[in-house]
């Protein structure tokens, strides 16, 4: 049996932070014609981490904070992030079928804090057949978990 991961999403994810993954979820929104060139790279506290690929445009995209924190607020509500910084992330270069084959992948071979999924969430994820979907959404759940 599969499950829409909308549904799974929300029986894994706490009440708590339900508006992130809102905010996630709405970001190709938010963002518009810019979601090739900037994208989150973490929610800390009322902290918005974003991250480009070039220090042009994180300098542009600081120019465009008020907006961005003003749709963000329309969305998920005030306060619940207060203010924007960037982070230069380098894009990698394509990975070799070796690699991939090896399981190498390089946005999830960063090194996660340790924490253990509950049965809870783990069963709930069992439940999806697609074992890249599987692994990537473990993988979002531990790095979310880390940094609450």
């Amino acid at each position: 049996m599969s499950q829409k991961i909308a549904d799974i999403l929300q029986t894994i994810i706490t009440a708590e932070a339900a508006w992130k993954l809102t905010l996630l979820r709405s970001w190709p929104n938010i963002i518009g014609k810019l979601a090739d060139k900037v994208g989150i790279f973490a929610i800390e506290n009322d902290r918005l981490i974003l991250q480009t690929s070039h220090p042009a445009w994180a300098q542009e995209l600081n120019f465009l904070a008020p907006l961005i924190l003003e749709k963000i607020s329309d969305l998920v509500g005030t306060g619940m992030i207060r203010s924007i910084s960037f982070k230069i992330i380098k894009r990698q270069p394509p990975q070799s079928a070796q690699t991939r084959a090896n399981g190498g992948n390089t946005l999830h071979s960063q090194a996660i804090p340790a924490y253990v999924m509950t049965k809870q969430e783990t069963s709930k994820l069992d439940t999806l057949e697609d074992e890249q979907l599987r692994k990537a959404l473990g993988d979002y759940l531990l790095r979310t978990k880390a940094r609450m």
